[in-house]
């Protein structure tokens, strides 16, 4: 009977041991379930601002493009301007000797006028 006795001792004490060895594993499964929760709960909050990120920069996107082709329109206008504003400055250089010229001729050095 003593063997016996001792046989469900080690039993018993086996039988403590795992279930303690469970209740460690069950601890440590449920530490990597909440880390793996938290880390799945970042990601989720990582790929919305990823999200978010790329409709930011579509938007930048669009308005270089925008921006590009004002530059490119105006670019444009200006160059199709040019002739006119040569012409234009042409035009107020020659009015502009011929007012000087026209002042020389009406006045004289001693303040008379020439002419007359």
């Amino acid at each position: 009977m003593n063997r016996r006795s001792e046989h469900l001792k080690v039993l018993i004490g086996n039988e403590e041991k795992d279930r303690q060895a469970l209740q460690e594993h069950e601890a440590r499964l449920r530490q990597y379930n909440d880390e793996r929760q938290k880390a799945e709960d970042e990601i989720s909050r990582l790929t919305a601002r990823l999200e978010e990120a790329k409709v930011s920069l579509t938007t930048v996107e669009g308005s270089i493009t925008n921006g590009k082709n004002a530059i490119s329109l105006l670019t444009t206008r200006i160059t199709e301007a040019k002739p006119e504003i040569d012409r234009l400055n042409a035009e107020v250089q020659r009015l502009g000797q011929a007012i000087w010229h026209s002042r020389e001729f009406q006045i004289n050095p001693g303040g008379q006028r020439n002419g007359n």
